[in-house]
């Protein structure tokens, strides 16, 4: 599919980005990126040109993700084909990472993606000229931005940075797309916590980065979001680049969720999510460094589970506060099928049965779902699909060498770091084994192979 962005040329004030429409999305109506560039341009005086281009592209690639269904636009009902043109500051030094782009993207959403970069005759953010002056914040002082989803982890992360470096402050950098419900309210009702356990030590900024369309608009959006983090992280990098001590960007992510294991052969390469595998973060920062952005990236939990990221923060006041506020579901929202709508959570995707066992791990497993996939089992045909995959996993009980193997079909790893990534799967293996064996009814250890 050839795709191209059409900048406006006019600045939207209220957003302060000139509106880029989407042409070649295959759907009637107009398409068109929706960034909110306002709330950076609290914070900062401006934005550089190769943080700008870095963010221009992240929107455009979320964009193109988010309109192009894969069941009506590829031929196996999952990989697409992207021919992508983007309107950037310094194309040049963009072209020759061209292909790093390419491949780097291509793993992140599991899409083939070919990019061109043309000069764009304008600056898409701008910061008004009757804002005032002096931008509010700390960041002079930074020394790391912090990414902040909403969810646990990320919850978690910016705890344990600012415990363990009491006299240092921290940025926390977080993206929400306009049409989506639950991440900007999971985001503010986290950081309102931090204020009040960390207060004067923390800033955030927040950007939103989306699509709008035109009142006759006539598509469906694609759900998967793939490209979300690339998006998170540009947004960081956009603060980052203001700060001259060039703080790292920590995107905390407990190994397990990273790595992804597949749970079983269905759930081998690109249908398995890769927002933060570490093979994306080493071909993101290859890429970077091509175009002249050398700030670390670097994921502070990627050899842990997300238990034992728990037990770093669970006697920690901001913790007990807040863990309950964040929200780890991947199916947030959608509450058709759920036997508690009043739920945030559904309690039997992956991520949320991760949360519970992590959760059990540290006493703190008492929260309401939209499912209660362990207390109501009455047997494997009602199992659902990633529960019973977890199952099937316990069951296999595979070895360190049969994990290695998995990881290896899932995306490239340093061959000396894969018995360490290894050892975090079969940690969360048995994180999941407590759970269940504390928990569960005795029919459905006994499926499990639990004694």
């Amino acid at each position: 599919m050839d795709i191209s962005f059409q900048p406006s040329k006019k600045l939207d004030p209220k957003t302060e980005f000139r509106r880029h429409l989407l042409l070649g999305h295959g759907s009637a109506g107009e398409c068109f990126l929706d960034v909110d560039a306002k709330h950076l341009f609290d914070h900062v005086p401006a934005i550089g040109a190769e943080a700008s281009d870095l963010l221009v592209f992240a929107a455009a690639v979320y964009g193109c993700d988010k309109a192009v269904q894969r069941s009506l636009h590829a031929e196996d009902k999952w990989t697409r084909r992207f021919n992508v043109e983007i309107p950037m500051i310094e194309p040049d030094k963009w072209t020759l990472a061209k292909k790093e782009f390419e491949e780097c993207v291509g793993f992140l959403t599991g899409d083939v993606w070919s990019f061109s970069f043309i000069q764009a005759d304008r600056r898409p953010f701008v910061r008004r000229t009757n804002r005032i002056k002096k931008p509010k914040g700390m960041l002079h002082s930074a020394k790391a931005v912090s990414l902040l989803s909403g969810g646990l982890d990320s919850f978690a992360g910016a705890i344990s940075y600012l415990e363990e470096n009491p006299s240092k402050t921290l940025v926390i950098a977080s993206h929400y797309d306009g049409t989506v419900a639950g991440p900007k309210s999971d985001q503010t009702n986290v950081i309102g916590v931090l204020q009040k356990y960390y207060p004067k030590r923390i800033q955030q900024l927040r950007v939103r980065v989306g699509l709008g369309v035109s009142a006759d608009f006539e598509g469906k959006f694609e759900t998967s979001f793939r490209s979300r983090s690339l998006a998170f992280l540009a947004i960081a990098n956009a603060v980052a680049s203001t700060i001259k001590s060039k703080p790292n960007i920590l995107i905390p992510e407990n190994g397990a969720i990273a790595l992804n294991f597949p749970l079983n052969s269905s759930r081998r390469g690109s249908c398995s999510t890769r927002t933060v595998h570490p093979n994306f973060l080493h071909l993101l920062q290859s890429a970077l460094r091509i175009v002249g952005i050398t700030n670390t990236v670097s994921n502070p939990f990627s050899m842990l589970t997300k238990g034992e990221v728990n037990d770093l923060v669970d006697t920690t006041p901001a913790f007990l506060a807040g863990y309950a506020l964040t929200n780890s579901c991947a199916k947030s929202g959608h509450t058709y099928s759920w036997e508690n709508r009043k739920a945030s959570a559904c309690g039997r995707c992956v991520p949320c049965l991760f949360r519970r066992a992590s959760l059990h791990r540290v006493n703190l497993d008492n929260e309401t779902f939209g499912n209660e996939v362990i207390r109501d089992y009455k047997g494997r045909q009602d199992l659902p699909d990633d529960l019973r995959s977890l199952i099937d996993l316990l069951n296999l009980n595979p070895s360190q060498r049969a994990v290695m193997r998995g990881l290896i079909s899932n995306g490239s790893l340093p061959p000396l770091e894969l018995p360490e990534h290894a050892n975090v799967v079969l940690n969360m293996i048995s994180e999941v084994r407590e759970w269940i064996k504390d928990t569960a009814p005795r029919s459905l250890k006994n499926l499990a192979a639990i004694k």
